[in-house]
């Protein structure tokens, strides 16, 4: 699996609506790259961010990416 993709692949590889992956990239919530008039999804980072907020709906504890607590500056376990 490519980690970015335009979104008709990316929609065949997440199963997610080619609406809601374009409308995602333009407001921002799907993590992409747009390289001159076409979006790249970044579906790697899509999945993650999908089940951490699966998970913080069904109440589980999520652990953050090592990155991501470097990028806040907090200790998280």
């Amino acid at each position: 699996m490519a980690p970015f993709q335009k979104i008709p692949d990316a929609s065949r590889t997440t199963g997610l609506s080619q609406y809601f992956l374009r409308n995602g990239c333009k407001d921002g919530t799907v993590p992409h790259v747009k390289y001159g008039t076409v979006y790249l999804v970044n579906v790697p980072a899509l999945l993650r961010r999908l089940d951490a907020e699966s998970n913080a709906l069904n109440g589980a504890r999520v652990p953050l990416l090592e990155r991501e607590k470097n990028e806040r500056g907090a200790c998280y376990d």
